[in-house]
């Protein structure tokens, strides 16, 4: 995102998109370069405060 004014909108309706999609793992981010970066990934998700 390179306009943040677009946060007033961006956030609720990707947290809506991703409802929608019968997800229901907690959101960890809706931020987009984490979403991208976790979605390239293979390595499993972390939880906060846990280390492998």
């Amino acid at each position: 995102m390179t306009n943040y004014a677009n946060y007033v909108w961006a956030d609720p309706q990707a947290v809506e998109a991703y409802h929608a999609s019968g997800a229901h793992a907690p959101i960890g981010s809706v931020e987009t370069t984490h979403a991208v970066i976790r979605e390239c990934s293979t390595a499993p998700p972390q939880k906060a405060g846990v280390t492998v």
